[in-house]
């Protein structure tokens, strides 16, 4: 992965997307609280440097503001975003999450990670 272009910006490198939830307790049903996005681990990658390199992109959106163009695909570049990165087998998983304040921005994180996901579907050559 490039340090200068978001993880992002590597849909082919992108396993499998799932839904996190918290437990919810007894009496209230689960509820989303992020976003799962399983990397395939790439040759030299490590879960230290990947969490670094998210790190980065975070701040650089927050420095140069969340509504940049050449960023509108990116989930890193949503408002109150945050990301935890853990191997995960063969690849990485990156958790991402937002601010309870911040609720709206998961929905727009997991509209940005699906949209990543249909540029690979629709750039792939067919079968």
């Amino acid at each position: 992965m490039d340090r200068d272009l978001s993880p992002f910006a590597h849909p082919d490198d992108i396993l499998r997307v799932e839904s996190t939830f918290d437990s919810g307790g007894s009496k209230s049903p689960p509820r989303q609280t992020g976003v799962g996005v399983t990397f395939r681990a790439v040759p030299g990658l490590t879960s230290e440097w990947l969490q670094r390199l998210i790190d980065c992109h975070i701040a650089r959106s927050s420095v140069i503001g969340h509504d940049a163009p050449e960023l509108a695909y990116c989930p890193l570049a949503v408002r109150g975003v945050t990301a935890l990165v853990r191997s995960d087998g063969g690849g990485f998983a990156v958790i991402l999450s937002t601010q309870e304040q911040e609720r709206n921005g998961l929905h727009e994180i997991r509209q940005r990670v699906n949209a990543v996901l249909r540029s690979t579907q629709t750039t792939s050559p067919n079968p």
